[in-house]
């Protein structure tokens, strides 16, 4: 498996816009896509989402068949 982030616990992990970004491949090209991204980072901020190194706090499943 792929690290993904850092683990929070077991149903969430801390993740980089970085990472973010390389996981939506070419859309981070997209302006609007990023736009909307950075709204995405200031709502999770204002609630509390984002760590101090500005990574943001996403849930996680894990399915039946991941190996």
């Amino acid at each position: 498996m792929r690290q993904l982030g850092s683990a929070v616990d077991t149903q969430h992990i801390y993740v980089s816009v970085d990472r973010l970004k390389a996981f939506a491949g070419s859309l981070a090209d997209d302006q609007q896509w990023l736009e909307s991204l950075e709204k995405m980072m200031e709502y999770a901020a204002a609630h509390g989402w984002v760590n101090d190194s500005g990574q943001i706090r996403a849930h996680i499943t894990v399915s039946a068949d991941q190996p």
